[in-house]
Formats: C-alpha cells, structure tokens, sequence
C-alpha cells in the first residue's frame, strides 16, 4: 500500500472512530439534557395545577369527583396553558394522596394503587392550611418513558447532532485529505529526487518551500547532493589523476625495456638503474595511495605516547641537513624553553615534519633559508609547529587545495620535483588524526609557511 493510501486510511479511522465516540457521548448528554428540559417543564405544569386543584379543594374540602376536574384541564385550561408554554401531547396527570394512594389519573391506569411515599413527594404539593392534602405529579414525574411528543423533539435534536458530527467529520477529511495530499506530493518529490540520485544525477535539487520539517529535509537533502556530486567529481579527478601518474612510470619502464629489446637502447647498468628508479616511483606512488586511503577510512591506529615535540624536530632538522647543505640552503631551528610533552604518535609526527621539510628544501632557491619552530600556547592549550621558507610561496587562491590529492600548484613542473602530489593530503589527515590543524599562508621569510596546531591531549578528530 502506497503513503498515501496509509495515511487517507489512517486520517478516516481516526475521523471516525473520534465520531462514533463523539457521537455516543452527545447522544447520551443530549438525551440527558432534553430529558432534565421535560422533566423542569412537567414539574412546573404539575405546579400550575397543584395550585388549581388547592382552590378547588378549599371549596370543596374533598377530593370526590376530583377526575372530572382533571379532565376539564386538560380539556379546557391546559389549552390555555399550551399556548405560553408551545404545543404539548395531552399530559398525564395524577393525583395521589398523603398517604399515597392515587385519587385521580388521566390515563386512568392506577387510581387505588398506593405508590411510595419517597415517589408521591416529589411531585407538586396540593396544600389545605399549610397541610400537604395531596401531591400532583404530570408525564415523567409519574414514569420515566417519554410521550410522543416528546420523543419526537428528542429525536429531532439527536438527528441534528448526529447531521453536525457527519458534517464536521467530512469537513475534517476533506481538510486533513488536502493537507495530507500536499504532504505526500512533497514527500513524492523527495522520492523522486532520492531515485534521481541513485541513478547518478546529482544535480538534481529539491525547489525551497516553507520552513516546516519537510522543508528542512528538502535542504538537507540539497546538502547531500551538492556534497555527492563533489565527492562524485572529486573521485572521477582522483581516478584520472591516479591514471595519470602511474601511467607515466609504467609508459617509461615499457619503453626502456622495448628499446632493449629491440637493441635500440644497451642493455647494461645504466638503463637498469633508470627502470629501477621509475619502479621505486610507482612503488612510492602506489604505497602513498594505499596509506591515504587507510587514513582517511579511519583505520588508522596512532601509537600515542608522551612525546617532546622539539627533540623530535631536532632529529629530523638534522637528518635533512646534508640535503639542505647540498641545496646551498640554511636550514635552522627555533624552538620555545620549557615545552610540554604531548600524547601523539612519534612515527606519524616525524612523518609530517619530513614531509613539510622536503617540500621546503625542493622548492628553495640556491642561497635561501629554511626555519622550523615550535612553541607552546598555554592559553589555547596547544603545541605549535612552523615550518617557513623564503621560496616562491603559494598563491592565495591555492593555499586550501594544496592539501588535495594529486594536486600541484605548477602541473608543468616534472614529477621528479613537483613530487606526487599527495604528500600534502598524507600530512593533512595525520595531523586531523591526533585532533589537530594545518593551514598554510605567506610566510615572513618570503615564501610558503606552514602551521600545524595540536593539542596537548591531542584527541582523534569527530567523525
């Protein structure tokens, strides 16, 4: 069954199952109520005649052919007293005595018989002398069954009830219907937009309407496709340049061979080295793409431990001397006194640090300079670490998509030494790892700057 069969089912059982007991509780209030209405009016009758039939005892002072009295009321004086009070059945009236007994009734039905007393007094009092001389009961003050009358004006008034709710009940459905209608024609066009989606069409967009919940899914939804179709273009330029790098190894590494083959090229030492340098290429291209992607899945496992952030970057400042010194670059180190340790991954850390020296002593010019620092923010609770250079920089428009995949700010420049591209990207995700940031900018030297903050405790990023 389709939403909207199940919500016009459910909004009609809950209509009707509300009108069934709304209508079962008016019945029984309305019949209540036009019953306490009869009752007030024949109370009010039996008044009217307990004050007759009290004249008519004074004169009389007995209540010998007090029947024919009744029937000339009803046949003569009640006319009148129908006439204020709308037209009426007949009434029943009775008399009964103090003790009890019925004196007179109209339907003649119970005169002799003794009724209790608790019944009698309830009627109207017929009063001789301040003393009760017999007690007048009209219609429901007698029995509780209605007249024809009567039963007719309280049919009248349960038919109109009973004509409201059904009314009411179909107003409800035909509102409830048209703003269900509207909600499922929205949620239809999610429907449809989610296949859109899953067919591949991420441009599709969901048209702003409202500020309710489903609105807000619509715009979360637009997030989603807007982020998919990023991811989609991202993978597609992923894969290309994937292609592309290791195309160009492997295109080398066949061509050498061919060419020995084909005794163009010697088949000695030197064209062995160069295959073999190609190899090592490809093998730390596709080593990198394989640590990436284990980051990035979060399968990452960072061995923390106390570290000191400065002797690790002593170390490794040291390590790159020699390349440096043959770079005829001068590479230095400042670092702050008193540092604390931090819970990091020494491995990863001097990765990051060998990374962003590389980088810095590759694009250095012959005669520049080199400073890596570390400091400690007491007041942010961090450790930061600061690579600068006095080369060419990064423009600003590139300073966020160096950190991307494959990507080179010259894509002239050769491999060999624009490096792979994805050294950046490795940096970035390790430093997230430990619940850290790297941001790159102009530095004061002349050329890139790097700034990679972490803090003390150093917790793993949030998915």
């Amino acid at each position: 069954m389709r939403l909207k069969a199940k919500l016009y089912s459910i909004l009609a059982a809950v209509i009707a199952g509300s009108a069934i007991v709304s209508l079962v509780a008016i019945w029984i209030s309305a019949e209540r109520q036009v019953r306490r209405f009869i009752y007030s009016g024949d109370i009010s009758q039996a008044t009217a005649v307990a004050e007759i039939l009290s004249d008519w005892y004074r004169e009389r002072n007995s209540w010998s052919r007090v029947e024919v009295e009744l029937e000339r009321l009803n046949s003569g004086y009640w006319p009148m007293m129908q006439g204020h009070m709308g037209p009426r059945w007949e009434p029943r009236i009775l008399l009964a005595g103090p003790d009890g007994r019925v004196l007179a009734d109209t339907a003649e039905r119970s005169v002799g018989e003794t009724h209790p007393l608790a019944h009698v007094r309830r009627g109207a009092v017929v009063s001789e002398s301040g003393q009760p001389v017999g007690y007048v009961l009209v219609d429901t003050m007698i029995e509780p069954a209605l007249n024809p009358v009567d039963l007719r004006f309280l049919r009248s008034v349960i038919v109109s009830v009973v004509a409201s709710n059904l009314l009411a009940a179909g107003l409800a459905f035909a509102a409830g219907g048209l703003f269900l209608s509207r909600i499922v024609a929205r949620v239809d066009i999610l429907a449809g937009a989610a296949a859109s989606v899953a067919a591949g069409d991420f441009a599709i967009r969901i048209p702003p309407r409202g500020a309710d919940e489903i609105a807000a899914l619509g715009g979360s939804f637009n997030t989603m496709a807007a982020a998919l179709k990023r991811l989609e273009e991202a993978r597609r330029q992923i894969i290309a340049d994937a292609a592309h790098e290791l195309r160009t190894p492997i295109t080398l590494i066949r061509g050498a061979v061919e060419a020995m083959l084909d005794g163009i090229y010697p088949l000695d030492r030197e064209g062995l080295e160069g295959i073999q340098e190609e190899t090592i290429q490809l093998t730390r291209l596709v080593e990198d793409l394989q640590e990436l992607a284990l980051i990035e899945s979060g399968r990452l496992v960072l061995e923390r431990t106390p570290l000191q952030v400065e002797e690790l970057a002593r170390s490794v400042i040291d390590s790159f001397q020699p390349q440096a010194r043959q770079a005829d670059v001068e590479l230095t180190l400042q670092e702050d006194a008193g540092i604390p340790p931090i819970q990091a991954d020494a491995k990863r850390i001097r990765q990051v640090l060998s990374n962003l020296l590389s980088n810095a002593v590759r694009h250095t010019p012959a005669g520049g300079r080199i400073l890596a620092s570390v400091r400690f923010e007491p007041l942010e609770g961090r450790l930061v670490v600061s690579v600068e250079d006095s080369g060419t920089g990064i423009p600003p428009e590139e300073r966020e998509r160096i950190f991307e995949r494959f990507y080179r700010i010259d894509r002239s420049r050769e491999r060999s030494r624009g490096g792979r591209g994805l050294g950046l990207s490795i940096v970035r995700e390790i430093v997230r790892a430990h619940g850290g940031l790297i941001s790159a900018g102009e530095s004061p030297l002349g050329g890139a700057s790097f700034n990679i903050y972490l803090p003390r405790g150093s917790t793993p990023k949030a998915e």
